[in-house]
C-alpha cells in the first residue's frame, strides 16, 4: 500500500508542488458590499428631501403670499427631477439584488421610499394633466407676432402713441370673396364720411400732446374675453384687466355691435362678427388696432354651454325686474326680486336681448357682468377639493391662447394676492355714442370716438399711473344723442 502511494506520487507532474505538512487554506473573504445599497438608500433619500424641500418652500411662499411665477414654473421640472432620481435610486437596488456579495438592507429601503416616490409624483402628474387635459391651446393664435397682432407700444418715456396710421391698401371684392368664400360675409367697404352726420358729430380731434404712463403700468395686464354664440359670434366681449399695481380685477365690458376699423380689410364692420369671419387673431387685432391696446391673450367660452359651468357651482343669484321675469317665464321658481338660477336659466338672462322698449345695451352688458360676478361668488364657495373638477370643466369649454402653466401662473397669483373685483364698467356708460342702422344692409351699430374710448378705458385700467392728455370734460359721460335699442 505504501508502495502504491508512493508510486502515486511520483506520478504527479513536477510543476505541482506538494503541499507542505500543516499547510490550511487561507479563509475566504466573504464581507458583503455595500455600495449599491448604500447608493440606492442615498439616492432615495436624496429624491425625498428634494421633493419635501421643494413642497415645503413652495407652501410656506404661497403662505406668505410671494409665490413668483418663475417658481410657479419651476414645480413640474422639479418633480420630473424627483422621479429621475428616484428610478436611478430604483435601477442601483435592482442591480444589487442581481449581484452576489452585495448588502440588501439599504437596498430594500432605498426601493421603497423610492417606489413611493415615484406613485406620488405620477399620481400629482396625472392629476395636473386629468385638470388642464381638456383645455383647446390655440397654437396657431400663439405663432402671431406682435406685429401681426397690432399690439399698442409705450415709448421709452411712458408717451401713448394714438395716431395710428391709416391702412393703404383695401381687400378688393374678387380677393374678399376667395378668401371667404365659405363664410356669409357681405362684401362693403364702409368709411366714416359714409356715416349719417349725426352719428359723425360724436367724433373729436385727436389732442395736439401725447399722453403718458407713469412707471408701475407694466404691472398691468389685460386679456380679452369672449363669450362665443351658435353661430360662431362674439356675442359677449371684455376686457379682463390683472392689475397687480392697485391688487385689482376688471371686467369692463365692449359694446358687441362697436363700429370699428377692421384692420384686414381697411373696412369698417361690427365688432361682434370678427371672431366668426377670422378667429381671434382678427378680434384681438381689431380691438387693439382701434382702442390701442396691448392685448396678445385671450378666452373664449362657448356661451350656450357656460350654463353646465354655472351647474356645476351651484347656480348664480341675479336681480330679476318685472320686464326680465317676463323673458324668463318658460323658467320654473323665478320671481322678482334677487332670484337663485340654474344653469340654462342664467344663460337666458344674460343674452336677453330685450326684455322691454326701454331695455338697452347697457342694461344686456349689466347682466352679463351680473351673471359672472355671481359664478365667482359661488366658485368662491365651494371646497377646495371640488377645484379640479370646477377647473377642468370650464376649460373643456374654452379655446384659448394660455397655455397649461400660465393660466396656473395667473390663478396663483391672483389667489395669494388681496385682489378685489369691480364689475360695474361698461364702455358705452362711460363714452357719448350714436346707435342706429346703416349701409346696405341696414345693420346696426355703435357709433364712438375710438381716441376718447381709449382715453377711457386707460383711465379705467391704469387709475392714477396714467396721464391723459384729453381734458376730463371730454371723456365723462354725455347724455348720448340716441340711446340704442337691443335687436
Amino acid at each position: 500500500m505504501d508502495s502504491e502511494r508512493s508510486s502515486e506520487f511520483e506520478k504527479q507532474p513536477e510543476h505541482i508542488q506538494p503541499r507542505p505538512q500543516g499547510y490550511r487554506r487561507p479563509p475566504r473573504n466573504r464581507k458583503k458590499r455595500k455600495l449599491l445599497g448604500g447608493f440606492s438608500l442615498l439616492m432615495a433619500l436624496l429624491a425625498l428631501f428634494l421633493l419635501l424641500g421643494v413642497g415645503g418652500y413652495g407652501g410656506y411662499r404661497l403662505y406668505q403670499k410671494s409665490l413668483t411665477p418663475m417658481e410657479i414654473r419651476l414645480a413640474i421640472p422639479a418633480v420630473i427631477t424627483v422621479m429621475v432620481i428616484a428610478g436611478l435610486s430604483i435601477l442601483a437596488a435592482l442591480l444589487c439584488f442581481f449581484l452576489r456579495k452585495q448588502k440588501k438592507g439599504m437596498a430594500v429601503a432605498g426601493l421603497l421610499i423610492s417606489l413611493l416616490l415615484m406613485v406620488g409624483c405620477a399620481l400629482g402628474l396625472y392629476a395636473y394633466h386629468y385638470v388642464f387635459g381638456n383645455m383647446e391651446v390655440d397654437s396657431e393664435f400663439n405663432d402671431k407676432s406682435d406685429e401681426e397682432l397690432i399690439v399698442a407700444t409705450v415709448g421709452e418715456d411712458g408717451e401713448v402713441v394714438r395716431d395710428t396710421q391709416p391702412i393703404l391698401e383695401s381687400i378688393s371684392k374678387e380677393e374678399f370673396e376667395e378668401k371667404y368664400q365659405d363664410k356669409e360675409i357681405t362684401f362693403e367697404l364702409l368709411r366714416d364720411y359714409e356715416l349719417p352726420l349725426e352719428a359723425r358729430e360724436v367724433f373729436y380731434p385727436v389732442p395736439k400732446e401725447s399722453s403718458y404712463l407713469k412707471e408701475g403700468h407694466e404691472m398691468i395686464s389685460n386679456y380679452l374675453l369672449m363669450g362665443v354664440d351658435y353661430s360662431g359670434a362674439s356675442d359677449a366681449m371684455m376686457i379682463l384687466s390683472v392689475d397687480r399695481y392697485h391688487q385689482k380685477l376688471k371686467l369692463i365690458s365692449i359694446p358687441r355691435d362697436s363700429y370699428m376699423m377692421i384692420p384686414e380689410w381697411n373696412s369698417h364692420k361690427k365688432l361682434s362678427y370678427t371672431y366668426y369671419w377670422g378667429g381671434a387673431q382678427m378680434s384681438v387685432s381689431t380691438m387693439n388696432y382701434n382702442l390701442f391696446l396691448n392685448i396678445t391673450d385671450y378666452i373664449a367660452v362657448e356661451i350656450d354651454q357656460l350654463g353646465d359651468i354655472i351647474d356645476y357651482v351651484g347656480g348664480v343669484t341675479v336681480n330679476v325686474d318685472e320686464d326680465e321675469l317676463y323673458s324668463l317665464r318658460k323658467f320654473s321658481n323665478i320671481s322678482v326680486g334677487d332670484c337663485h338660477l340654474a344653469g340654462d336659466a342664467a344663460v337666458h338672462y344674460a343674452r336677453i336681448r330685450k326684455s322691454s322698449s326701454e331695455d338697452t345695451e347697457i342694461n344686456r352688458q349689466g347682466r352679463q357682468r351680473e351673471v359672472i360676478f355671481s359664478l365667482l361668488k359661488s366658485a368662491q364657495k365651494m371646497s377646495i377639493t371640488e377645484y379640479p373638477g370646477l377647473i377642468r370643466e370650464c376649460l373643456s369649454l374654452c379655446t384659448t391662447s394660455f397655455n397649461s402653466g400660465e393660466l396656473m401662473e395667473i390663478a396663483v397669483e391672483v389667489l395669494q394676492g388681496n385682489y378685489t373685483l369691480e364689475t360695474n364698467y361698461a364702455l358705452i356708460n362711460e363714452v357719448e355714442y350714436w346707435g342706429g342702422k346703416f349701409g346696405e344692409d341696414n345693420t346696426f351699430y355703435c357709433v364712438y370716438d375710438m381716441g376718447v374710448a381709449s382715453d377711457r378705458l386707460y383711465r379705467i385700467i391704469y387709475e392714477e399711473l396714467y396721464i391723459s392728455a384729453y381734458p376730463d370734460e371730454l371723456v365723462k359721460k354725455k347724455p348720448p344723442l340716441e340711446v340704442p335699442t337691443i335687436r
